[in-house]
């Protein structure tokens, strides 16, 4: 039987508990031994019952339809003999869900954790827990909310992948969980049998292991009459949203682009999300649509440049499926 320290599985038990605000399965990953150190709320708490009353009083913010959400980054891992520490930055982000399970942001924190395991019987399991957070040195006080949001957590975190086949079934699964109808699927169906439209190499999937849970997609649209790339449709698992699946799943299908010599890519997405990766207002280039969008909507990425120095006029025509 091998020994390595299942990491991956770790993160998704500790994250999922927190998600479906279950504070038993959270209590289950701790031995009845283990000490925990809290950045907030106690000092300490103690064993698999304390550790059960830190996931409580930690889930007493996401109150009625909101849910927390845990994302990891800078992880480090070291192994011993039936010992493992793990030390990780873990994003903490409140959101707040409608009707339909869509969440939007509404909080963000980030702490510094350090994890240490001993392997008890079949199972590891935390015998110590230890958060830390910066400190002002003026006020005294934990320096716990991010008031200028840099990005999602590192791409890294991510096994990213290209689309091979046999995954067509996860890929229409994942845009039919992230949108309310199975428009965005069927489209990526339609977009897969167009072979003007279709590029091999630019169907992008990010993997929690083996499972994928984020997808970014890339098609041969023209600004005028120049060859350019459509960057639609993007989707995220409900459940892995606001955890850098996307970010991992777009920064790779536009790193395997400009790889190919492609140059010029178009989204008509959110304004507040995209510029992260480059993009800039398509208005300022004299690039729009055929149909009334929002003017920040549009945006334009040219992937030879640092930033969009240069970018051609003229009216994106999208593949047939899109029928804009």
């Amino acid at each position: 039987m091998s020994s390595t320290f299942p990491l991956r599985a770790f993160l998704r038990r500790y994250r999922d508990a927190i998600y479906d605000k279950d504070a038993d399965a959270f209590a289950s990953l701790f031995s009845d031994s283990a000490r925990l150190f809290d950045a907030q709320m106690v000092w300490e708490r103690r064993g698999a019952d304390g550790a059960r009353e830190s996931a409580r009083a930690l889930l007493a913010r996401a109150a009625g339809g909101e849910r927390l959400v845990l994302s990891f980054s800078f992880l480090d891992l070291k192994e011993y003999d039936g010992a493992a520490s793990v030390s990780a930055l873990v994003r903490h982000t409140l959101v707040t869900g409608d009707s339909e399970e869509h969440f939007t942001p509404t909080e963000l924190q980030r702490r510094r954790v350090t994890w240490l395991f001993e392997r008890i019987g079949e199972e590891w399991l935390i015998v110590h827990e230890h958060a830390s957070v910066p400190v002002d040195a003026t006020s005294g006080e934990a320096m716990l909310k991010i008031t200028e949001e840099s990005g999602e957590p590192l791409a890294s975190a991510w096994t990213v992948r290209a689309e091979q086949p046999g995954d067509e079934a996860d890929i229409h699964g994942i845009n039919a969980a992230a949108f309310p109808t199975e428009e965005e699927a069927d489209l990526v169906n339609a977009l897969r049998k167009d072979p003007e439209a279709w590029i091999p190499g630019l169907s992008m999937l990010s993997c929690d292991g083996d499972r994928p849970v984020g997808y970014a997609l890339l098609t041969r649209c023209y600004v005028g009459e120049t060859p350019a790339l459509a960057l639609a449709p993007c989707a995220v698992l409900p459940e892995y949203q606001f955890t850098g699946a996307g970010s991992a799943a777009i920064t790779a299908v536009l790193n395997a682009a400009r790889a190919q010599g492609e140059k010029y890519v178009v989204v008509l997405g959110h304004h507040e999300y995209y510029p992260r990766f480059g993009f800039k207002r398509a208005a300022t280039f004299g690039v729009g649509l055929s149909i009334d969008v929002p003017e920040e909507s549009l945006m334009v990425l040219n992937l030879e440049e640092d930033s969009v120095a240069t970018f051609p006029a003229g009216t994106v025509r999208y593949a047939a499926p899109f029928g804009i």
